[in-house]
């Protein structure tokens, strides 16, 4: 859990704890309701989600920081999991802040 974006794979997760690579997908999604895949997926767009929301770390930053390598990449990546592109996202999350604070949106 301290590296987000570790490039775990699930054979090397199960041979570090003694299981089949199969067994160990199984295990996984009885145990946490997602395939291993979809896991770090999710892990990776919950860390993107706060670097756009409280940072201003440019596309690419972000990109290398959440493993998802090149901006581009990322931009559509992001865009396919949340049907926003990036930069919107940060536009929005920073409006609901201003918002929150009771101060007129942008």
């Amino acid at each position: 859990h301290e590296n987000p974006v570790a490039d775990w794979s699930v054979s090397d997760l199960a041979s570090q704890v003694g299981l089949s690579r199969s067994h160990f997908s199984i295990l996984f999604k009885k145990t946490v309701g997602d395939s291993f895949v979809a896991f770090q997926y999710k892990r990776k767009l919950k860390l993107a989600k706060a670097l756009l929301r409280d940072t201003q770390l440019t596309m690419q930053d972000i990109a290398e920081r959440t493993g998802l390598g090149d901006s581009k990449y990322f931009s559509k990546w992001f865009k396919r999991c949340t049907g926003q592109t990036p930069s919107y996202y940060r536009i929005q999350q920073k409006d609901a802040v201003i918002r929150t604070d009771g101060h007129p949106g942008l």
